[in-house]
């Protein structure tokens, strides 16, 4: 029998298939490491707690998913900062992360945070440093509320217009103006690729520079700007 080789368009179409399933694979990784390593607890832990648009089950045994009501919008400036008690400093292993930070011109700073005992390592932790791709964190934590609340559809299309595209990583910028991807795709390219032009258009959707930056300051992220 002869075997029958599958067309250009059906490979496109199955690896753009496979690079979509990645993708959810991916942002659902994101989203556990950024509980686990605290930065969740501004958002998805918080939001379930709290939440009033969750359906059980009269079963105790075998409960019924969480599910949100879209039309149960959440306040936009409510989100609680989490109490981090900070108890027991771990002295030996941030001697060691000093070491490894002390390069020659190297300015280096961190907080790490054990949420559940207080354990913590801490360098230069109350100066400012310039963000990079970091911002992008709050800037996910606001789409993620939104999404929670009902204000965003993880499968509603956002359009790529020329005031988005901007520069560095990511290869959004180089697709024609109109080009129209699901708000899932945009926000994984954000935090998967580092995508500068997608993190453009998460802005946007969410409320805008000047919007996030209040929120940052409602959410008492006092040196946390988004230029």
């Amino acid at each position: 029998m002869l075997e029958v080789l599958p067309t250009e368009p059906q490979r496109r179409a199955r690896r753009r298939r496979r690079r979509q399933s990645l993708q959810e694979q991916w942002l659902r990784r994101t989203l556990t490491f950024i509980t686990l390593c605290g930065l969740g607890v501004l958002g998805a832990s918080q939001l379930q707690t709290h939440s009033q648009a969750t359906v059980r089950s009269a079963d105790p045994v075998a409960p019924n998913p969480i599910q949100i009501i879209p039309e149960q919008v959440v306040d936009p400036a409510w989100l609680p900062m989490p109490e981090l008690p900070l108890t027991n400093k771990l002295t030996a292993l941030e001697s060691q992360m000093q070491k490894l930070t002390g390069q020659p011109k190297l300015r280096s700073g961190f907080l790490f945070v054990e949420p559940a005992s207080g354990r913590y390592v801490a360098l230069k932790s109350e100066e400012s440093f310039s963000a990079a791709s970091v911002i992008k964190v709050p800037v996910f934590v606001e789409f993620l509320r939104q999404v929670d609340s009902g204000q965003i559809r993880l499968d509603e299309q956002l359009t790529l217009k020329q005031f988005h595209k901007g520069g560095g990583s990511g290869w959004l910028q180089y697709r024609p103006n109109g080009t129209q991807m699901s708000a899932l795709t945009i926000a994984s390219l954000m935090i998967i690729r580092s995508d500068n032009t997608a993190t453009n258009m998460i802005i946007d959707r969410v409320g805008g520079q000047s919007y996030l930056n209040e929120q940052f300051q409602r959410w008492n992220l006092k040196k946390t700007v988004l230029n």
